[in-house]
């Protein structure tokens, strides 16, 4: 059973849900900065993953923005 296949509304609990029933050692979530459709629809999403009653942990990744970063930048051709 994927997550797809979950019949539940709310999205927090799908997640849960799913994570728990495949023995999940953690579940792993990106934190969007400003307003996204998750926020606009669910609100406390990730406040509720984060305190699920299953105690699977999670790890919160907050992006940053980077600059361009070329590994061929110090490459002068001559070998």
């Amino acid at each position: 059973m994927s997550l797809i296949d979950k019949k539940s509304d709310d999205f927090d609990e799908a997640i849960i849900e799913y994570a728990n029933e495949i023995d999940a050692d953690l579940i792993s979530l990106m934190n969007l900065p400003g307003i996204s459709l998750a926020n606009l629809i669910g609100g406390n999403y990730v406040q509720n993953i984060i305190t699920n009653e299953h105690h699977i942990p999670v790890l919160l990744l907050n992006p940053r923005q980077t600059g361009h970063v070329s590994i061929f930048s110090s490459y002068s051709g001559a070998g």
